[in-house]
C-alpha cells in the first residue's frame, strides 16, 4: 500500500514543488514529482543518511550535477532513437556534460562518501572523449575548422579559392560599375554562387548565368562567365569541407553510441544524486531536523507550508502506549492545521526531507498512512460529503493495520450527530483492534467522552480566547476543548432569549461544554502562573550561579591572602626567634647589673611572638553546653522547664507537662530538673504579623521565619507579611522553600502593589487550638 491518498489530502506535492527549486534538471524534477515516503525503516534511514551526507558536501562548496543532465539526456535519447549524425551543439553539450560529471565524481570521491558511494561509482568517467568532443567543436556549436588535419587542409583551400574568386569578381565589378550596369549593392551570394547585382534593363550587357531576381524585378543577380570556373572550384572545395565535417560528426556520434548503456545508467545515477542534493538544499534552507526513532514526541512542530511569520509552533508529546488522540476545540481553531502538520512530519521524515520541528524530537516509523480530510463529495459518483467520508473510512478499515497511522478530520460531519458519533466510535474501535494509531478531530461530546478514561485514548484541544473570540492555535494535551458555539453566537448579536432557549435545548451537552470551557480556562490560568514561577526560578538559578562564582573567587582570594599572611607570619616569627636567641647569647656575657635589662627584652620578644601566633590561629569559641535527648531545658519566649524528647535537623521536640513544642536548638538553654511539675506558659507580648529579612543570610532568614510563624500562631494571628525585597531573588527562593514545606502554612501569594508588590510575600497560617 502506498502513501498516494494521504499525499493528496496533505498537499505533499506543494512540499515537493519547493524541493524542485533546488535542482536545475528536468529529469530530477520528474523524480521529485513522483516521490513518496519510504515504506520500510531501512529505506527511510537511507533517505535520511543520503540527505545529511549531501548537506555536509554542500557546506564544503560542492553542488549537485543537475546543470548538464538534461543536455546529455537529450543526446542519449537521440542516439537511442537511431540518430546517425548529432549536431555540433549536441556534440559539444555531451562533451561538457561528460567532463563535468567526471569532475563531480572525483570531487565527491575525494571526500570519502559513505552513503553516496554506490551512486557515484555508476557515473561514467570518459574524460578523453569529453575533451575530444570539446576540441572538435566551437563554443557556438560548429565543427572546429582544425578538428582533423584533413578538415584543416580543406578549410585553407576554401579560403584561398574564396579570396581568388572575390578578387576576380571585384575587378569585373569595377569595370561594369563605370558603365552604370550595376546597382549600388555589393557582391553577394545566391544559391551558393558569387554574383553581381545587375540592373534588369542592362542585363544584356553582362554575359553570365542568372541565379536570382529581386522582388521588384529591377535587379537580376548574374554570375559572369569569367568566374564560373573559379566558382566551380570553390564549390567543390566547400563540398569537401562539408563531407569531412559530416564524417567527423558521424565518428563522434558513433563514439557516443558505443557507450550508450554506460551513459544511460550513469544518467540515472546522476539524476538520483541531483534529487538527493535537492533534498539536502531543502533540509538546509528550511532548517529541518530528522527525528530519532522512538515514541511520538514532536517539539515545536510547525506546518512547513505556512509562512514563518504566521506559523505557530506546538508540542505533541504522546506516551508509548497511546492509541487514539482526540483533538477538539472551536471552529477555525487550528485542529486541521495541526493534523496536517503531524501528517506532513511523517511524510517529510520518511522522505529524506526532515521535519519542521526542534532537535530532540522523535517519531515511530509508519508503514502506511491514510487521511480523511476536507470535502470529498462527488456529483458524478452520487456521493455526498458524509458518503465520501464513509467511503474513505471503509478503505481505512480494509487497508490499515499495525504500524499504520490514520488522520480523521470530523468523522461525523454531515449527518445526524448522535448516529454519526456512534458510527465514528465504532470505526475508531475497529482500527484500534488492528493496532492502528489514530488522530481524530471532532466537535462531538460523545467522542470526547470516549477518549476520557480509556487506556491509550487521550484528549487534546486547541485553546481559545473567550474574551476576544479569537483562537491562539496552541495545542493543549490532556484536556478536551469546548466548541464555544453559544458564546460565539452571543457575541455575534443573537438575542438573549434565543441563547437561553439554545442552552435549555442543549441540556446535558451544554453542561458538558460549559464544564470543558471552565476546565480549559483553569488550565490556561495555571499555565500562565507556571510560566511566571518558571521565569522567577530561572532568575533565582541565575543569581545562585553568579553568587557561586563570586564565592569561588572570594575563596581563591582568601586562600591567597592566608598564604601570604602565613608566609609573612613565619618570617616574622623567624626574625623574633633569631633576635631572642641573640639576646640569650648576650645574656651570658653581660654584667650582673645589665642582665635584668636583657631579660626584659627577651620577655618582650616572647610576648610579641605569642601575639603573632594568637592572631594567626585565633582560639575557637567555647562551645555551648551540649543539649541531647533527656536534657532539661528552658525555651525562649516560654515559662517552665521541659525535657528534650527528640532532636532532628537542628530542631528539638520538648515535652512539658501540658503540651509539646518543636523549636530550634538556638532557642534552648540548659536547665536543671524542676523540683515540681511546671505547666508551660507563653510569655505574652504584642505580636506584629510582619518580619523583615533584608540583610540576613539564607540560614538566618530560615530561622527568623520559623520563629515568627510560631509567634504569630500562638498569638492567634492568621497571616504573616514577609518582607524580603526584590534584589537577586535569593531571599524570595528561601521564603518560598520554607512556606512550601511548613505544614503550619495554608498557602502564600505575592504581595499586592499596596502591600509591597514583588518584594513581599503574604503567608496564610493555621491557628490551631493548643491542647492542654
Amino acid at each position: 500500500m502506498d502513501f498516494s491518498q494521504a499525499a493528496q489530502r496533505l498537499e505533499f506535492q506543494s512540499i515537493l514543488d519547493i524541493v524542485s527549486r533546488f535542482t536545475e534538471s528536468l529529469v530530477a524534477r520528474s523524480i521529485i514529482a513522483s516521490h513518496l515516503p519510504a515504506q520500510t525503516r531501512e529505506e527511510s534511514d537511507r533517505f535520511r543518511n543520503e540527505t545529511l551526507e549531501s548537506a555536509s558536501l554542500i557546506e564544503t562548496g560542492v553542488s549537485g550535477p543537475g546543470k548538464y543532465l538534461d543536455a546529455l539526456g537529450n543526446v542519449v535519447e537521440l542516439i537511442s532513437e537511431g540518430t546517425i549524425l548529432l549536431s555540433g551543439v549536441e556534440l559539444r553539450s555531451a562533451g561538457s556534460a561528460l567532463l563535468e560529471l567526471s569532475r563531480f565524481s572525483s570531487t565527491i570521491l575525494a571526500q570519502n562518501p559513505e552513503y553516496l558511494l554506490n551512486l557515484i561509482k555508476r557515473i561514467p568517467v570518459f574524460d578523453k572523449l569529453g575533451k575530444d568532443l570539446l576540441r572538435a567543436t566551437t563554443p557556438d556549436g560548429k565543427i572546429a575548422s582544425d578538428a582533423t588535419p584533413e578538415l584543416a587542409g580543406y578549410t585553407r583551400k576554401v579560403e584561398k579559392l574564396r579570396k581568388s574568386l572575390l578578387r576576380n569578381l571585384e575587378k569585373i565589378s569595377r569595370e561594369l560599375g563605370r558603365d552604370g550596369v550595376l546597382r549600388d549593392s555589393p557582391v553577394t551570394i545566391r544559391n551558393g554562387r558569387y554574383v553581381l547585382p545587375v540592373l534588369a534593363s542592362r542585363k544584356k550587357s553582362v554575359s553570365g548565368i542568372v541565379h536570382d531576381r529581386s522582388e521588384t524585378g529591377q535587379t537580376v543577380f548574374i554570375e559572369p562567365f569569367g568566374i564560373v570556373e573559379n566558382g566551380n572550384s570553390f564549390q567543390e572545395a566547400v563540398l569537401e569541407v562539408e563531407v569531412e565535417t559530416r564524417r567527423i560528426r558521424r565518428d563522434l556520434t558513433s563514439c557516443l553510441r558505443q557507450i550508450k548503456n554506460e551513459l544511460t545508467d550513469g544518467l540515472e545515477a546522476a539524476a538520483e544524486l541531483d534529487f538527493i542534493f535537492a533534498r539536502a538544499g531543502y533540509h538546509r534552507n528550511m532548517v529541518t531536523t530528522f527525528p530519532d526513532h522512538g515514541r511520538l514526541r514532536l517539539l515545536k512542530l510547525k506546518h512547513p507550508l505556512i509562512s514563518p511569520d504566521e506559523v505557530i509552533a506546538n508540542d505533541i508529546i504522546l506516551p508509548d502506549d497511546w492509541l487514539v488522540l482526540v483533538i477538539s476545540g472551536p471552529n477555525a481553531g487550528g485542529k486541521t492545521v495541526l493534523m496536517k502538520a503531524l501528517g506532513l512530519a511523517v511524510f517529510c521524515s520518511q522522505s529524506g526531507l526532515g521535519i519542521s520541528a526542534a532537535d530532540g524530537s522523535s517519531m515511530p516509523f509508519y508503514r502506511n498512512m491514510m487521511v480523511t480530510m476536507g470535502d470529498q463529495q462527488s456529483i458524478e459518483d452520487h456521493m455526498s460529503t458524509y458518503s465520501a467520508r464513509l467511503n474513505e473510512q471503509l478503505l481505512m478499515m480494509k487497508n490499515l493495520g499495525s504500524k499504520s497511522l490514520a488522520l480523521i478530520d470530523e468523522p461525523a460531519a454531515g449527518t445526524d450527530p448522535s448516529a454519526g458519533a456512534a458510527l465514528a466510535s465504532a470505526v475508531i474501535e475497529n482500527l484500534v483492534k488492528k493496532d492502528c494509531r489514530l488522530v481524530v478531530s471532532t466537535h462531538m461530546s460523545q467522542l470526547k467522552k470516549m477518549a476520557s478514561g480509556r487506556k491509550g485514548f487521550i484528549n487534546g484541544s486547541m485553546s481559545f480566547d473567550i474574551e476576544s473570540l479569537k483562537p491562539d492555535y496552541l495545542f493543549i494535551l490532556g484536556t478536551p476543548g469546548s466548541s464555544y458555539a453559544l458564546e460565539i453566537a452571543k457575541r455575534m448579536g443573537f438575542s438573549k432569549s434565543v441563547i437561553d432557549r439554545a442552552e435549555e435545548l442543549a441540556s446535558e451537552t451544554f453542561r458538558v461544554e460549559k464544564l470543558l470551557e471552565e476546565l480549559e480556562n483553569q488550565k490556561l490560568l495555571q499555565n500562565k502562573e507556571t510560566a511566571v514561577l518558571r521565569k522567577k526560578l530561572e532568575m533565582t538559578e541565575k543569581t545562585e550561579i553568579e553568587l557561586r562564582i563570586e564565592k569561588e573567587q572570594f575563596e581563591k582570594q582568601r586562600e591567597k591572602t592566608l598564604s601570604e599572611l602565613k608566609n609573612s607570619t613565619e618570617k616574622l616569627l623567624e626574625d623574633l626567634g633569631s633576635k631572642a636567641d641573640s639576646l640569650l647569647v648576650k645574656l651570658s656575657r653581660v654584667s650582673v647589673s645589665d642582665r635584668s635589662k636583657v631579660r626584659r627584652e627577651i620577655r618582650d620578644y616572647q610576648r610579641k611572638e605569642s601575639l603573632v601566633i594568637n592572631s594567626y590561629n585565633p582560639q575557637k569559641k567555647v562551645s555551648q553546653v551540649e543539649i541531647s535527648c533527656g536534657s532539661w531545658v528552658t525555651v525562649k519566649g516560654w515559662t517552665g522547664v521541659g525535657m528534650v524528647e527528640r532532636i532532628h535537623h537542628g530542631k528539638a521536640l520538648i515535652s512539658f507537662s501540658n503540651l509539646k513544642l518543636e523549636r530550634s536548638l538556638n532557642d534552648l538553654s540548659s536547665s536543671t530538673a524542676p523540683e515540681k511539675e511546671f505547666l508551660a506558659g507563653w510569655d505574652c507580648r504584642e505580636e506584629k504579623p510582619e518580619i523583615h529579612l533584608r540583610g540576613l543570610t539564607s540560614e538566618e532568614a530560615e530561622v527568623a521565619v520559623d520563629n515568627k510563624i510560631d509567634d504569630c500562631i500562638f498569638s492567634e494571628i492568621p497571616y504573616l507579611r514577609i518582607i524580603h525585597g526584590k534584589g537577586k531573588g535569593i531571599l524570595l527562593r528561601v521564603v518560598i522553600d520554607i512556606l512550601k514545606r511548613d505544614r503550619r502554612v495554608i498557602g502564600f501569594r505575592q504581595g499586592e502593589p499596596s502591600e509591597g508588590g514583588e518584594g513581599v510575600t503574604i503567608a496564610a497560617l493555621k491557628v490551631p487550638r493548643i491542647q492542654g
